[in-house]
């Protein structure tokens, strides 16, 4: 899903990223939270909005992050996603923020 935050610029980047951060951590890493957009001008009031694309996961699988596993593998796909947007991985823990 895809999650829209707007308000003050820098509230909205600090929200974004305790969202990328805590969530996964929260939620026994059963939500995943990827890295915002670019801030877009708000047309009505003051500030920006960012959008957030928010993964729930049915199960959660751990898998390893293996060298030879590009993004496009099924099998590296959680670890893939965390090179792509930032979200951090602990041994033995899977995805966390």
């Amino acid at each position: 899903m895809k999650v829209r935050l707007s308000g003050d610029d820098d509230d909205v980047r600090i929200v974004a990223e305790l969202l990328a951060e805590h969530l996964p951590a929260v939620t026994a890493d059963r939500v995943q939270v990827g890295e915002p957009s670019a801030p877009y001008p708000n047309h009505r009031d003051g500030g920006s909005r960012r959008y957030v694309k928010v993964y729930v996961l049915k199960d959660v699988v751990h898998v390893r992050a293996e060298p030879n596993h590009t993004a496009d593998s099924p099998a590296a796909l959680p670890a893939a996603r965390a090179r792509t947007t930032g979200i951090k991985r602990r041994p033995g823990r899977g995805l966390c923020g």
